[in-house]
């Protein structure tokens, strides 16, 4: 009779521990609950003094069953930016541009001995005549510039300003004009000769421009590598 008396009071205070008090004690495993369970039977029947038995109980298993400790995600670390992308500085530096160096326009043909100095510049509607002859396009005329070419040295001096590679530039307002090939006599971009000491020869070049072109003001730059001389047109 006490047996059915002690297990009818661990299922009490079984539902007790799962239902009214689930909310005011922590959360146990079935086997914790059950031995709490038996732990509180033997609290309400030790003051009975009917009853000669003892409930064995090991107290120290009553502990809550824990709570799980949260997964850590990991966090992706920054690679280093790789100084191999900059070779020649720190990161995202850019490279100056080269500077292009101004030199006189004895200097500019690089050819010891040859000086060449601009002489005139004028407006006409064609130059030459025979088979060196040129004319104008329709609403454009001829811009002809004209320089000495002179040997300054003691020496006969070979000229050759093909093998040069030398860049001209006309220059006025909006305008910017590369010169038109042509076989003019002394055409600077094709000019070979030879020139004996103290000798000079005419070279010209020839732009083709828009009609009413003013000349004065206008420029000329000859660019050779990374050098350059511009000539103000008058």
């Amino acid at each position: 009779m006490k047996r059915r008396i002690i297990a009818s009071i661990i299922t009490a205070a079984s539902a007790v521990l799962l239902t009214s008090c689930a909310t005011q004690v922590p959360e146990l495993s079935k086997f914790d609950n059950d031995k709490a369970a038996e732990y509180m039977a033997g609290e309400m029947l030790k003051y009975d003094a009917d009853y000669a038995y003892a409930l064995d109980y090991d107290r120290s298993i009553l502990q809550a069953t824990p709570t799980p400790a949260p997964t850590k995600v990991p966090v992706a670390t920054p690679e280093p930016e790789n100084s191999s992308d900059h070779p020649e500085g720190a990161p995202g530096d850019i490279p100056e541009e080269p500077t292009i160096q101004e030199v006189s326009s004895a200097e500019i043909f690089g050819i010891p001995g040859l000086d060449i100095q601009f002489v005139s510049a004028n407006v006409k509607a064609s130059y030459g005549k025979g088979y060196e002859s040129i004319v104008a396009s329709k609403g454009k005329e001829l811009l002809i510039i004209k320089f000495q070419v002179k040997n300054t040295g003691q020496e006969a001096l070979a000229v050759n300003l093909f093998k040069q590679k030398l860049d001209y530039t006309f220059t006025q307002g909006e305008q910017v004009r590369s010169p038109e090939r042509t076989t003019a006599k002394g055409d600077l971009q094709y000019l070979k000769t030879n020139l004996a000491p103290g000798k000079s020869k005419q070279g010209v070049l020839i732009f083709e421009v828009d009609k009413g072109t003013a000349v004065e003001g206008g420029t000329l730059q000859i660019t050779n590598g990374m050098t350059q001389t511009t000539i103000t047109l008058s």
